[in-house]
C-alpha cells in the first residue's frame, strides 16, 4: 500500500510536470509511514524495502529476479547511476540528495511497468530486471534517461541531473551476479564515454573496464612506491606543506586526453593578496605566522586526496585528481572562503581588512592530453591575470 501510493503521488507529479518532492507529497508520505507502522505492517515492508525510495531493496531484488528465473523468465539487466552525485551532496547536502533520490525513484517507477523488478541497489545506483528481449529494455531506458533529464523543483533550487544506464542481457545460462557485472561494467564505460547514455554490454567494453582496472593497480603500484619514498621528499620547512621539490617531480606528468583510461586533473593556483604589504606593515614574523595559517586552512580545505605544495613565497599550489572543472571551482571557493573567514588581520590591505587569496583554476581537457605543468601555468595566468585587474580574492576559472 504504501509503494503503491507513492507511484499514485508520482503519477499526479507526471501530469502536473513537477518532479519536485512537495510538501503535501513529503506529509503524506510521512502520514503513510506513521499509519503502517501503527498498524503492524511496517517491521515487514522495511525488511524488503528501502526506506528512502520505497524501492525494493537489494537482497529483496536477488530474491525475485531468482524466483522469475526458476520460472525459465529471461529478460535484461539495466544499472542506472546518476552522474555527478558526489558534486551534488558537496553543493546542497544530503537532504536534498535524499530528496533527490526519492523523487527520482517516483519517476521512475510512474514510467515503468509492473512486471519490471526495481530496486535502490546502494546510493545512487538502481538496479532494474527488464523480462523480455534488450529492445524492449533499450526503449525503456532512453524513456528513462528523457524523464530524468527533465528539472527537479526542490524549493528555491532547479536541479538538473544526468544518469548513466548500462544494460547488459540475462539468459538461464548466465548467472544474476554475471548479469549485473556485465551491465554494471556497461554502466561504468557510459560514465567514461561522456555520461548521460545508455550503453549495452559488449566484449569492447569488458576490455575498457579490464584496461582502466590494470591502470588501478599500476596506480596503487606508484602510491606504496611513492610513501615508501616520502620519508625522502623534502617538506616545505615554514608551512608544513609539500615542497617545490616535490611538486617539481609531478610537473611532466600527463593529464586529461582522448583515452579512455586517461586521468583527468585540476589545478588551483592560490596567492595571497598584498602580502609584501603584510610583511611591511605587520613584520616578517607576523607574515611567517600568517603564511603558515593560510596554508593549514587550505590543506584543511582541500578534498581527500588533493596535493597541496608551497610553490614558493606566499604562493600555494593544489592538484586536484580527477576534478573537473566545476568540481575544482567548487573546491578552490572553499578554501578561498575559508581563509576571509579566519579573519587574520591584515590592516594594510585594500581589497579587505583581512588575509584574503586570488585562486586561479583549470583543469586538463578531455580532448587533448596535457601535463600537470601546462595546467598549472594556465591556473597561474587566470590569477596574475585577476590581480592586474583588481580582482582580488575571487577564484578565476582559465
Amino acid at each position: 500500500m504504501f509503494n503503491a501510493l507513492r507511484t499514485a503521488v508520482a503519477r499526479v507529479q507526471l501530469g502536473r510536470h513537477s518532479w519536485g518532492l512537495a510538501k503535501w507529497e513529503a506529509r503524506l508520505t510521512t502520514w503513510l509511514h506513521r499509519r503502517a507502522l501503527a498498524r503492524g505492517e511496517d517491521f515487514a515492508w522495511m525488511q524488503r524495502h528501502d526506506v528512502l525510495t520505497g524501492l525494493l531493496n537489494r537482497s529483496a531484488f536477488t530474491e525475485q529476479v531468482r524466483t522469475l528465473r526458476r520460472q525459465d523468465v529471461t529478460g535484461v539487466i539495466a544499472v542506472i547511476d546518476i552522474d555527478h552525485f558526489k558534486l551534488l551532496n558537496d553543493r546542497y547536502g544530503h537532504r536534498v540528495s535524499d530528496d533527490l533520490l526519492a523523487a527520482l525513484a517516483a519517476r521512475l517507477q510512474a514510467t515503468m511497468t509492473a512486471d519490471i523488478v526495481a530496486a535502490r541497489y546502494g546510493g545512487d545506483e538502481f538496479a532494474l530486471f527488464v523480462p523480455g528481449e534488450m529492445d524492449r529494455a533499450r526503449l525503456l531506458a532512453d524513456r528513462l534517461l528523457t524523464v530524468i533529464r527533465q528539472p527537479f523543483e526542490h524549493e528555491s533550487s532547479t536541479l538538473n541531473i544526468t544518469a548513466s544506464i548500462g544494460v547488459a542481457a540475462l539468459p538461464l545460462s548466465m548467472s544474476l551476479d554475471q548479469g549485473m557485472s556485465s551491465a554494471d561494467m556497461a554502466m561504468y564505460v557510459a560514465k567514461s564515454s561522456g555520461r548521460d547514455r545508455v550503453l549495452e554490454f559488449s566484449p569492447e567494453a569488458q576490455g575498457v573496464v579490464t584496461a582502466r582496472r590494470e591502470l588501478a593497480k599500476t596506480v596503487v603500484m606508484l602510491q606504496e612506491s611513492n610513501k615508501a619514498l616520502q620519508d625522502q621528499v623534502q617538506l616545505d620547512a615554514l608551512t608544513g606543506l609539500r615542497s617545490r621539490r616535490a611538486l617539481d617531480q609531478l610537473l611532466d606528468r600527463a593529464c586529461g586526453g582522448r583515452e579512455p583510461a586517461a586521468e583527468h586533473c585540476a589545478v588551483a593556483f592560490l596567492d595571497i593578496d598584498h602580502f609584501g604589504s603584510y610583511n611591511k606593515h605587520h613584520g616578517d614574523d607576523r607574515g611567517d605566522i600568517a603564511l603558515r595559517h593560510v596554508a593549514q586552512i587550505v590543506q584543511a580545505t582541500a578534498r581527500r586526496g588533493d596535493l597541496v605544495f608551497r610553490k614558493g613565497g606566499e604562493e600555494i599550489v593544489v592538484i586536484l585528481p580527477g576534478a573537473g572543472e566545476d568540481e575544482a571551482q567548487w573546491a578552490a571557493e572553499r578554501m578561498r572562503s575559508a581563509v576571509q573567514e579566519a579573519a587574520i588581520s591584515h590592516m594594510a590591505s585594500p581589497t579587505a581588512p583581512v588575509v584574503t587569496i586570488t585562486i586561479g583554476v583549470a583543469s586538463s581537457h578531455a580532448m587533448e592530453q596535457s601535463t600537470i605543468h601546462q595546467v598549472l601555468n594556465r591556473a597561474a595566468e587566470a590569477a596574475m591575470r585577476a590581480k592586474l585587474q583588481a580582482q582580488r580574492n575571487q577564484v578565476h576559472v582559465a
